[in-house]
């Protein structure tokens, strides 16, 4: 879909958003403040954006952006300095701010925002109706699964969004794999001596009181891991099965030996498995990511795949995928935590979503308008692809 053409609004008149009152984060009361003690390291940052109804969501922002709002408590034009600054990125930004609902633009009599501003931008441009991958059609299918939840917490729909695609927890798949020994049993110890003799001469094991939810390894020639290094990831998606699951840990952890590929988890128990993103490798550049695909691609034909929903397709199927994790000065609290690719969409969707649904408003579907916004993020939502430059606008 990714598609930039929407209308210039440079030279519209705009008004700060009178639903939001502009707080400094000094201001704020202790027990509030304690909870943004994270924002403190950022010397551009100015405060937060307090809803003052039920439709917005709290958004912290810059000293930049507290001075535009300063300026347009009364309607103006954007004020010199915003287009001195920003130059070919100022339609952009300014964009995102009135589909957020941080500014309104004036139409006709009126000051708009959020989903009743969509037209003004995009006019009738709608989405292409062709969706010819999984992870496109999951994608999409998670989205308007959202769409309907009675949720009107942007925290519960991110994890919505995110857990979507997860094949339910039943008695069954507990007794297949009961417990994390029985993963490792089936994974590693029953799949033979050459094959655990090849793990345990390339690979360390790492203590599961670091991972959580996985079992993870590292290559040994690689020293010591920094997670910081690790910009790209790939996503091996197969169905759980016993048979399945064994086979791909297995051809996986062969090609992840002989590319020197140097980290690498696979869920540790029952939830871990039938999670979509099961098995994650790590990597320093996206051409080692992609390396490690194409091989992959070769030695899984015929794979069943389950899909990674919001994650770049290497593969028709779903069963390869990857994504870029936001640099760790992005970094916020709980689902906010931005160190996962997944969440990091997840959460912006669910933002999106969360504006378009507390809007009545039907000539665009809320699901539609959330693909819209993630686009001038640099998420081409055709793909799930991200822009290489993603993070530098951050």
């Amino acid at each position: 879909m990714h598609n930039n053409a929407f209308t210039n609004l440079e030279r519209s008149i705009f008004r700060a958003n009178p639903d939001y009152e502009l707080v400094s984060l000094e201001t704020l009361p202790p027990e509030e403040r304690k909870n943004l003690e994270f924002l403190t390291s950022d010397p551009s940052h100015y405060g937060i954006l307090k809803p003052r109804s039920s439709g917005l969501t709290p958004k912290s922002i810059s000293k930049e952006t507290a001075k535009l709002l300063n300026i347009l408590q009364q309607p103006n034009h954007l004020p010199n300095f915003v287009k001195e600054t920003l130059h070919e990125q100022c339609n952009q930004l300014i964009a995102k701010f009135v589909l957020d609902g941080i500014l309104e633009v004036l139409i006709g009599e009126s000051f708009v925002c959020g989903v009743n501003a969509y037209e003004l931008l995009y006019g009738e441009n709608q989405l292409s109706e062709t969706v010819d991958s999984r992870i496109q059609q999951l994608s999409r299918h998670a989205l308007q699964y959202a769409q309907f939840l009675e949720i009107d917490d942007v925290n519960q729909l991110t994890a919505r969004l995110y857990s979507y695609n997860r094949i339910p927890l039943s008695s069954e798949w507990m007794r297949i794999y009961p417990t994390t020994d029985a993963v490792f049993e089936r994974l590693v110890a029953q799949s033979g001596p050459n094959f655990k003799k090849m793990l345990d001469t390339n690979w360390t094991k790492i203590s599961d009181g670091i991972n959580g939810g996985w079992l993870s390894w590292s290559l040994k020639q690689s020293g010591r891991i920094d997670r910081s290094a690790f910009n790209y990831k790939l996503y091996i998606s197969p169905r759980p099965e016993p048979e399945v699951m064994c086979a791909a840990f297995q051809e996986c952890t062969a090609v992840f030996t002989d590319l020197q590929v140097r980290h690498f988890k696979v869920g540790k128990d029952a939830v871990g498995l039938l999670r979509p993103d099961k098995m994650v490798a790590y990597f320093t550049t996206f051409e080692e990511c992609e390396e490690t695909a194409r091989r992959l691609q070769q030695t899984l034909q015929g794979c069943p795949a389950q899909g990674t929903p919001f994650t770049a397709e290497f593969t028709k199927d779903g069963l390869l995928s990857w994504g870029m994790d936001p640099p760790h000065y992005t970094h916020r609290s709980g689902w906010q935590d931005t160190s996962s690719w997944r969440i990091w969409v997840s959460s912006r969707l669910a933002t999106a979503l969360h504006v378009a649904k507390a809007t009545s408003y039907s000539r665009i579907e809320p699901w539609r308008f959330a693909l819209q916004r993630l686009d001038l993020e640099g998420v081409d939502t055709d793909t799930w692809a991200p822009n290489k430059k993603i993070w530098q606008k951050l």
